[in-house]
């Protein structure tokens, strides 16, 4: 551990991988078919999360994009702007 300020951090975290792995090892009958598939969701994830980021929509709060408001239902739309209100997400 480390510390920073008042605060310690953990530098001997367990990744997503590492545990599935290690968790892996312990079961000699595992395919390794879930192991893959967590980490194909997981690098999925990194890319949209990345993609986002490189956006510039990650600030983005409320329904104001770019100072205007939504186009079809104000300033109490949802994510989808053009939903009715029955059908929103």
């Amino acid at each position: 551990m480390t510390t920073q300020g008042s605060q310690q951090i953990d530098t001997n975290c367990v990744t997503l991988t590492r545990f599935f792995l290690r968790e892996q090892r312990k079961h000699p009958e595992a395919t390794g078919e879930l192991t893959m598939l967590v980490m194909g969701v997981q690098t999925a994830v990194k890319s949209i999360s990345n993609a986002v980021r490189k956006a510039g929509i990650a600030s983005l709060h409320g329904p104001q994009i770019h100072g205007t408001l939504a186009a079809c239902h104000g300033p109490e739309a949802k994510l989808n702007p053009c939903s009715t209100p029955e059908r929103t997400l």
